[in-house]
């Protein structure tokens, strides 16, 4: 089995060296993967770094009658190859788009403009599926690192809970908020799952900016549950439960919808806001009618 791809190999090798010496600036080295020979008129393939090239004949460019055109879809093609999205594209996704490139390029110099254009539009097409695709990965890698980095801040935090009453000076009770607090970051995780299916991020803007766009939401869903256990222990949401043996229980309840909900803890504060508003408006006409 060896030795017959060795012959293959062997052959294709000499085949592609005869095609190689119709064209002055090509190696035969530098090919790994033939695209399209056309016997005359022009060669179509993939270098060693696996990105598509092209050549043609001096005969093909001087009988050619739409050279015009041709040079238009060229530049749409050349464009699609340096698209910043393409740098975010695996190893294999981008031979697989400068495959796709090198056909868009066989359909342009057979003068089969239509499906050159057909082409393109599928081009496009994929870079906008890979760019959400690469956009979702990113953002569900860093949203369950950074939940697994609050769960274990979260254990060391309760193994060592004496320790940091005693450094930071502060009760217990505080060290416990704060502790319920991060729980809602399972709610931050649960509502970018859902919504990571629905949304399409550009990850042209890096990892980074995606890295931030994570830790942000993270970090708000802890400032938010935080607030909602200052209110439930106020027995101003959830007053019901605020005793009994459940209150545990709807304590996590509560920080974990709080960090699903990027609307509960502003809708309630708005809430607060326009019932003093009111009080507010009736002081006045109180005053206004006692004058």
């Amino acid at each position: 089995m060896g030795m017959c791809k060795y012959f293959i190999n062997k052959a294709q090798k000499s085949e592609l060296e005869k095609i190689a010496d119709k064209f002055e600036d090509i190696s035969v080295d530098n090919i790994s993967s033939l695209v399209r020979y056309n016997e005359g008129k022009y060669i179509v393939w993939l270098d060693n770094n696996n990105e598509y090239d092209w050549e043609t004949t001096s005969d093909y460019d001087e009988l050619s009658v739409d050279r015009t055109k041709r040079n238009s879809y060229m530049s749409r093609i050349s464009f699609l190859e340096h698209h910043p999205m393409v740098k975010c594209l695996s190893k294999y996704n981008r031979k697989e788009f400068h495959y796709m490139l090198a056909d868009a390029v066989v359909l342009v110099l057979e003068g089969e403009f239509n499906e050159a254009d057909e082409k393109i539009f599928e081009l496009n097409r994929y870079l906008n599926d890979r760019n959400c695709e690469i956009t979702r990965k990113w953002q569900l890698l860093y949203c369950f690192a950074t939940l697994l980095a609050v769960f274990i801040i979260f254990v060391i935090g309760r193994h060592n809970i004496q320790n940091i009453i005693d450094f930071l000076k502060v009760e217990k009770e505080t060290i416990d908020t704060i502790g319920f607090s991060m729980l809602g970051t399972i709610g931050a995780t649960l509502s970018i799952v859902l919504k990571s299916g629905n949304q399409c991020y550009d990850c042209e803007s890096g990892k980074l900016l995606n890295f931030l766009e994570i830790f942000s939401r993270m970090f708000t869903s802890i400032i938010s549950s935080f607030v909602a256990v200052c209110l439930y222990k106020m027995g101003m949401i959830f007053a019901n439960f605020n005793s009994g043996q459940n209150a545990t229980y709807c304590l996590i309840l509560v920080c974990i919808i709080a960090g699903f909900s990027e609307r509960l803890i502003p809708s309630i504060i708005s809430r607060f806001e326009n019932s003093e508003t009111k009080e507010e408006c009736c002081n006045d006409k109180e005053s206004i009618n006692n004058i």
